[in-house]
């Protein structure tokens, strides 16, 4: 993958959520001359290059029947899950932070990635 990032988020989803505000801070750290605006279209870029992967999904915390917050994939096209993102980055009028729009967990697919990460880095 393009993103070298990823390797490390795709374990830690594995047993956690991975925030969106976590891949602009990595892309951020990874390209410090980048302005604000190269930094959300590369941003933009990682998230539809692990999603094209199938190594994680993506979705967001909502209210089930009126009960407590329960995460909730979202189940449409990338294309679509790229266009939510940018429409609530732009209603949020800044740059998202914790807890902002969108959260990522890692697949079965990444599982097994995870773990070959996992056994490649113990040697």
């Amino acid at each position: 993958m393009k993103y070298q990032f990823w390797d490390d988020l795709i374990v830690e989803g594995t047993e956690d959520y991975v925030g969106l505000w976590e891949i602009i801070y990595n892309v951020r750290e990874r390209f410090p001359q980048a302005n604000p605006h190269e930094i959300r279209l590369m941003t933009i870029e990682a998230i539809r290059e692990v999603l094209e992967t199938g190594l994680m999904q993506i979705g967001m915390f909502e209210s089930v029947e009126g009960n407590n917050l329960e995460y909730q994939i979202w189940d449409f096209s990338i294309d679509s899950i790229i266009n939510r993102i940018e429409k609530e980055w732009n209603e949020l009028g800044r740059t998202p932070n914790i807890g902002d729009i969108a959260w990522l967990i890692t697949t079965k697919k990444g599982e097994q990635k995870a773990k070959n990460i996992l056994k490649k880095n113990k040697i």
